[in-house]
């Protein structure tokens, strides 16, 4: 699916709204039938708007049919080295675009294979990742820093939340089956801080999920991290899932602002 274009219309708790984006499938940073291992955040530049992000993931197993029968498609183990905890995961390091609200720029420096012969080599490995860090150093990004995430709690089986400055902040989601989006809200103090409207597809009764997951705040800045399912529930499986995060908000006290 093309990646639509999208505007940005905010509100903040003290008067001003929401944010609004329309994202499509082409918008995750590796592959899209994946399941999250770990998803790390290792540095802002709140100036810059740009977060340095690890995703270690894993491809999904994946049922097809042919004529001979049932074919089973499972994630092999490539035998990179420090994956041993994870045999079967890929790495990709990449940046974040806060403003524009999109990937930057991403490496894959593992990838989840379903066959042997698709594995990196080490030779390859090494080449992306000195690529991933001269990119980190040309937009001045530290990935030593790893700074620390406040996380959402759930409170409700869709709805998840966290206290900061002495705001509540809550997150929800619909699925508009009309319009096939999925749209996510993220409240401040129950009044709506920012949303999302993702593009999705809900042929064979699939849906969309999406979960606040962490927010990550300094010198009076903050931005949030949520996490986006399409659930293929025919199938009885994920078949889609990215990270997002939402634009900088500057927080001072109990009041919060766009950016």
């Amino acid at each position: 699916m093309k990646k639509s274009f999208y505007t940005l219309i905010f509100l903040a708790i003290s008067l001003s709204s929401v944010g609004q984006k329309h994202i499509g499938y082409d918008f995750f940073s590796c592959k899209s039938n994946v399941k999250t291992i770990k998803f790390k955040v290792l540095d802002i530049n709140f100036d810059k708007k740009l977060v340095a992000f690890k995703h270690i993931y894993e491809l999904q197993t994946e049922l097809f049919y042919d004529t001979e029968g049932e074919v089973i498609n499972v994630p092999v183990d490539c035998k990179y080295a420090g994956m041993e905890t994870y045999p079967k995961a890929g790495v990709v390091l990449g940046i974040y675009d806060l403003e524009k609200g999109t990937y930057l720029k991403t490496f894959t420096i593992y990838e989840s294979c379903y066959e042997l012969k698709n594995c990196y080599n080490h030779e390859l490995s090494e080449q992306q990742l000195d690529s991933a860090k001269q990119m980190f150093k040309n937009y001045d990004l530290d990935i030593t820093k790893k700074p620390k995430a406040i996380l959402f709690k759930k409170k409700t089986k869709d709805i998840s939340e966290i206290d900061i400055n002495d705001i509540n902040f809550s997150s929800s989601y619909k699925n508009d089956y009309d319009n096939q989006i999925t749209i996510s809200y993220l409240y401040a103090n129950e009044e709506i801080l920012f949303y999302t409207e993702y593009e999705d597809n809900f042929a064979m009764a699939s849906s969309g999920r999406v979960f606040y997951r962490a927010a990550y705040k300094e010198n009076g800045k903050i931005i949030f991290l949520n996490k986006y399912f399409h659930d293929n529930n025919m199938e009885g499986s994920r078949s889609f899932e990215f990270h997002d995060f939402s634009p900088v908000f500057n927080i001072n006290g109990n009041k919060i602002t766009l950016e």
